[in-house]
């Protein structure tokens, strides 16, 4: 038996109940849309650049190509969906100073094998940064309001320098970030499939 409380609010929740069987029935699309109109004014825009990385496991002169962040055009004139901050301090932890886990520029040296990524599972590095805001927000699944904390994130590929391991590369890319976001979150998925 249910709590007098939930009994008393019977058709509140039933309410809820046949607003989330409809979100239920919706096709691929439409939840897609909704996912979308949630989180208006939550996005991060970012910018794609041409970059090569060299896999953790993986022979010096060995290197792929494939699209990474770049960093933003004008740093100076943030908008509402580009987190220029967060882009710029994620790019300057993988590209930057703590070393090129990322090139941005074609490889050169002797004997250099470079072949274009089809399915690679190269190591990620997310970051959420909330800005302390909240906002009311309406769930796409009930309808029901609710208070939508305003978090940004951001993700980038990474490879290897020299022929460090992916967790010396993990500590050095979460210590540079640290740093600069030091309530930021930060998360890592593994190298997977490289062939």
């Amino acid at each position: 038996m249910g709590r007098y409380s939930d009994i008393n609010r019977a058709e509140e929740l039933l309410a809820a109940k046949n607003k989330l069987e409809a979100w239920r029935k919706l096709d691929g699309p439409a939840k897609k849309a909704a996912y979308k109109t949630s989180r208006l004014g939550l996005r991060t825009n970012i910018g794609r650049q041409v970059g090569y990385i060299k896999p953790f496991g993986t022979s010096a002169n060995f290197w792929y190509e494939t699209k990474v962040l770049a960093p933003p055009d004008d740093p100076a004139t943030p908008n509402e969906e580009n987190e220029t901050s967060l882009i710029t301090t994620l790019v300057s932890a993988i590209i930057g100073a703590t070393g090129k886990r990322v090139l941005t520029a074609t490889p050169t040296g002797a004997n250099l094998i470079i072949k274009k990524a089809k399915k690679i599972e190269f190591a990620k590095v997310r970051v959420q940064a909330s800005s302390g805001n909240s906002r009311e927000a309406t769930s796409r699944f009930t309808g029901n309001k609710y208070r939508q904390q305003e978090v940004k994130s951001v993700s980038c590929s990474f490879g290897m320098i020299g022929d460090e391991n992916e967790q010396t590369a993990r500590e050095a890319i979460r210590a540079a970030l640290k740093t600069a976001l030091p309530t930021a979150i930060i998360s890592f998925t593994p190298q997977g499939f490289v062939g």
